[in-house]
């Protein structure tokens, strides 16, 4: 959301909306009226989360003891087996 703010009252309203605004200037949108733009926390950017070392072994147990695949036989589809869990580890740590 974007927000408009009087520079006399300080009052705040989400952009598009009417503004309740009793200042005898009235508010303004033009290039000389100070208008605060704040972004909503939707957009806020979350730090990325990799991953662990053991993480990386527990995908490689996973791949190796669990499916049964050896890489030097399987070697096409030990690396999916290997991506795909990496990847759902990836999503989970990052939702």
């Amino acid at each position: 959301m974007f927000y408009g703010e009087c520079y006399k009252c300080g009052e705040r309203w989400e952009l598009g909306t009417a503004s309740t605004c009793k200042c005898e200037v009235g508010v303004t949108f033009d290039a000389s009226a100070p208008v605060t733009i704040t972004s909503h926390p939707y957009f806020y950017k979350r730090p990325w989360v990799g991953l662990t070392e053991q993480d990386i072994h527990d995908a490689f147990q996973f791949t190796e003891l669990v499916k049964q695949l050896d890489f030097h036989r399987d070697r096409q589809e030990w690396c999916e087996a290997f991506a795909a869990y990496i990847e759902a580890k990836l999503k989970g740590k990052n939702q």
